[in-house]
């Protein structure tokens, strides 16, 4: 094999590394059938490893001068967490006034992770994706912020992480459609109640309106009448008096005039 025919195969084999945990296995995978085709072509192959790492991993290389050295130094330098501090950290993700997408990408991520370090601890791929399963779900039905959302994941079953997070992105999406038809509703409503309440106003500003308009009209007769009878009564009152003193007087003197109209006629 030709320099350049190694470089064309080379270049499309080798993945770009970002010096993530997760993504290690797989570049070192690359490294391995990168080995097995180098052929006389080892230093242009170091050469090569390195344009795929990033400025934080190149670092970590000083004098190495064959593949298999470079796959000792990535992986003792690039070392797993433990599950226990993966586990801690998914449940430990909120996701409070993140969008349902936001917050499954980050349990999606850290569930990657556990699962990768689960299978660096020895478990098989079966069981490690297991586990790393019920601790995703174990995170969306604790700290998801919908309560609804909540409830109804803990009534399901998942069997893997995936599965677990498409359900809660669609029980989302239904709850925010739910709280939609909740506020059209209500807002209808509303609207019904105010208009009843306005009309309701109407009629009675208009009702205020027209007893005050036949009020108006009928005050100065009502007045006029009620001053009249105000004058009648005392008027009343004040003859009712009079003809009581005159009638009184007459009685205490009802013998004087007859007395005096007989001597008159006498003399």
């Amino acid at each position: 094999m030709t320099p350049i025919e190694f470089i064309n195969i080379a270049t499309k084999l080798l993945p770009e590394f970002d010096g993530k945990v997760e993504n290690l296995n797989k570049f070192i995978n690359a490294l391995d059938l990168l080995e097995t085709i180098k052929e006389t072509n080892e230093a242009i192959a170091i050469k090569l490893i390195k344009t795929k790492l990033n400025q934080t991993v190149s670092r970590l290389l000083t004098n190495e001068t064959t593949i298999e050295a470079i796959k000792v130094t990535l992986v003792t330098n690039i070392k797993h967490q433990s599950p226990q501090n993966i586990t801690a950290k998914l449940l430990s993700i909120k996701q409070q006034n993140k969008t349902d997408n936001d917050f499954a990408k980050e349990v999606e991520s850290l569930t990657q992770q556990l699962e990768t370090a689960y299978i660096s601890d020895g478990l098989s791929p079966q069981l490690a994706k297991s586990y790393s399963a019920q601790s995703a779900v174990k995170a969306i039905k604790t700290n998801a912020k919908s309560s609804e959302v909540k409830m109804l994941m803990r009534a399901g079953q998942f069997s893997t992480a995936s599965e677990a997070l498409t359900k809660f992105i669609e029980l989302g999406a239904e709850s925010t459609d739910t709280v939609n038809i909740n506020y059209i509703n209500k807002s209808r409503n509303f609207n019904k109640y105010r208009e009843r309440g306005n009309s309701s106003q109407f009629s009675q500003r208009n009702n205020n309106f027209n007893g005050n308009i036949r009020g108006r009209q009928q005050s100065p007769n009502y007045n006029y009448n009620r001053n009249n009878n105000h004058r009648s009564s005392n008027y009343r009152g004040r003859y009712k008096r009079n003809r009581n003193v005159r009638y009184t007087e007459a009685s205490e003197n009802s013998g004087a005039p007859q007395a005096a109209h007989l001597g008159d006629a006498l003399n």
